[in-house]
């Protein structure tokens, strides 16, 4: 079954999960100023061939995660509401027609 843009119906816990998360899809630089009550965070994940999937063992080297746009612009929850995250955080989503495909490298000092 297929949702809005010819992405997969069961894709659309991908909005719920992004609305956890506090993320957003574009990433680039220091995050800006979010005003918290009007903040709509997004993601489009990439979809690849099944026959393109990444090997699942921790390795987030494969060629294919290149294709989808990182993910980095996190917030706190605590000890400080709204604060940019403490530590970087890169997320990566992919998806086929079986599968939906994380890579998180989180950074630590």
């Amino acid at each position: 079954m297929r949702g809005s843009m010819g992405v997969p119906s069961s894709l659309t816990a991908m909005g719920l999960i992004a609305s956890l998360l506090c993320f957003d899809a574009q990433g680039a630089g220091a995050p800006p100023a979010r005003d918290f009550q009007t903040y709509q965070p997004s993601v489009r994940p990439t979809r690849i061939e099944a026959s393109d999937a990444p090997s699942i063992d921790g390795d987030i080297s494969d060629a294919v995660w290149a294709q989808a746009p990182s993910i980095d612009e996190f917030y706190q929850l605590d000890p400080k509401e709204g604060a940019p995250a403490s530590e970087r955080t890169v997320i990566r989503i992919l998806y086929d027609e079986n599968n939906i495909y994380f890579a998180i490298h989180a950074y630590d000092r």
